[in-house]
């Protein structure tokens, strides 16, 4: 069981930005509540394949364009998203 703390995005966790502190947190919980923002477009690409025929897709891209606008407008987390979407690999490096 989760428990608060473990779940829960806090201004410590704003404040990592080593690479050793970032890697911790890529293997928790509170990686759940950034990771859309930092992997937006794949997200996105993830969403438009699997949804495209689906009734209300359209509604569930633009709920999660809003959401990732949000986060990205905050004045803590938008830098942190911004950070950690600068580690990420090139996509198609995988």
């Amino acid at each position: 069981v989760n428990r608060d703390e473990d779940c829960n995005l806090t201004s410590r966790h704003l404040a990592m930005t080593d690479e050793e502190s970032v890697e911790r947190l890529r293997r928790t919980p509170v990686q759940r509540a950034v990771s859309r923002a930092v992997y937006a477009e794949e997200y996105e690409l993830s969403l438009r394949e699997c949804m495209a025929e689906a009734r209300g897709s359209g509604e569930m891209l633009k709920a999660h364009e809003a959401h990732v606008a949000q986060q990205m407008a905050h004045p803590q987390l938008g830098p942190f998203i911004r950070a950690l979407r600068q580690l990420k690999p090139p996509r198609g490096s995988e």
